[in-house]
């Protein structure tokens, strides 16, 4: 969906990283970071985004850390002029 992959694009200037279809085999809170090994390779990080979906509940309780929640609400909609909307703009 061009919305969802506008935000990844807008993340990403800022520094995000993202992985996709990559099975976690495991994480842990280590040192002030976030160390994930996964199928592909160990990443670490000071921040972790699980975007995990109806899978978010099984997949967070494996942190055992304290976690913010939050509700991200999107919207889509048809612009009469894309360009007055593009992002960085």
């Amino acid at each position: 969906d061009l919305a969802i992959q506008a935000m990844l694009e807008a993340a990403q200037q800022y520094g995000s990283q993202h992985r996709t279809q990559e099975r976690v085999l495991e994480w842990k809170h280590e040192r002030g970071e976030i160390r994930v090994n996964t199928e592909r390779g160990i990443y670490r990080a000071k921040k972790l985004i699980v975007t995990a979906g109806a899978w978010g509940g099984s997949v967070l309780v494996q942190l055992k850390a304290q976690l913010q929640v939050s509700l991200q609400t999107l919207v889509w909609a048809k612009a009469k002029n894309p360009a007055q909307v593009a992002v960085g703009t």
